[in-house]
């Protein structure tokens, strides 16, 4: 007859074996409304997270109205849209930053347009062309606020563990 002690670590050596992945970490979300009348994002910020303990998640809400819409546009010089021309053409629609702006979500609201001509939901790669084009859907917030949350989370005993745009 096993006592109590060895039944204990049997179970757990079972259940470490059998059920690896059945116990996972709840992660708190913060939310904070990044609206055009709201004009106290920081106190906010402070007022939620003095209400949560640990680890938590981003969650920023926006506007439809406050998501700039950039078009990008690159010459394609091979004549075949490449990987390394969509990313140019990306890069170009989202040059759109102030000097501390960081792009917060950049996401194509559109299909690529080959030539002026052809929309593409697909990446366009392999294509013959001589111009390419795209527009994005982009999300900026000020590089300076982001690192004074960092900190006072930090500061708090806690981490910004994920993020999420959330478009109200």
């Amino acid at each position: 007859m096993l006592n109590t002690t060895s039944r204990f670590i049997k179970y757990n050596m079972l259940t470490k074996i059998f059920m690896p992945n059945t116990i996972k970490q709840v992660i708190q979300e913060l939310t904070i409304p990044l609206l055009a009348n709201t004009a106290t994002p920081d106190t906010d910020f402070m007022t939620v997270l003095s209400t949560i303990t640990g680890d938590f998640s981003l969650v920023l809400q926006v506007s439809p109205n406050d998501v700039i819409r950039s078009t990008g546009m690159v010459a394609i010089p091979s004549g075949i849209i490449t990987a390394s021309d969509v990313g140019r053409v990306l890069e170009a629609a989202m040059s759109l930053l102030c000097k501390d702006d960081v792009i917060m979500h950049a996401s194509p609201t559109c299909s690529f347009v080959v030539d002026g001509v052809m929309q593409t939901a697909f990446m366009p790669i392999g294509m013959p062309a001589t111009r390419l084009d795209v527009t994005v859907a982009l999300v900026r917030i000020n590089e300076r606020m982001l690192q004074r949350w960092r900190d006072w989370a930090t500061a708090l005993g806690r981490n910004i563990v994920a993020w999420r745009i959330e478009a109200l």
